[in-house]
């Protein structure tokens, strides 16, 4: 009886490791599939990525052909059109100087001018602030022109 027993034993332990070695195996075939499933679906993705900047790419590329046809196109019948002078010929415009940008400082115009500041020191800065709107501005209108004036005879005087 105790072989009976043992031989009973015996196969119970065997039939439990092999079940829980079936399960094991199906796990990692599951689990395998699913890594599968995530870079098909990743190599999917990518690849219509991929698809996508090409058409973009090659959308860009026909547009800015086209551009160019189109500014070649334009320039010729100019160049025709000046030729059989129907149209003034066409003078390179000069580039326009940039104007200076102004200059931020920290401290405010009333610290500018302490108690200590002569009138000689606020009239020439006056000067030189009305010179410089005179030159920036494109309306010279914007100065009175009494005040200008005005500003530059006392500057004069004082100097």
């Amino acid at each position: 009886m105790k072989d009976e027993q043992k031989a009973e034993d015996e196969l119970v332990k065997k039939r439990a490791a092999f079940l829980q070695k079936q399960q094991k195996k199906a796990e990692e075939a599951r689990l395998r599939k699913q890594q599968l499933k995530a870079e098909s679906e990743l190599k999917r993705d990518e690849a219509r990525r991929k698809a996508e900047e090409e058409r973009q790419r090659k959308e860009d590329e026909k547009t800015r052909r086209e551009l160019i046809k189109q500014e070649y196109l334009r320039r010729k019948q100019q160049e025709m059109l000046e030729e059989h002078g129907l149209v003034k010929p066409k003078t390179p415009k000069p580039k326009q100087k940039h104007r200076p940008k102004t200059v931020l400082r920290e401290e405010s115009s009333s610290d500018n001018f302490s108690k200590g500041s002569s009138t000689r020191e606020i009239v020439h800065c006056l000067f030189l602030f009305f010179m410089l709107l005179l030159k920036c501005e494109r309306k010279p209108t914007v100065i009175p022109l009494n005040t200008f004036v005005f500003s530059c005879s006392l500057y004069l005087f004082l100097a």
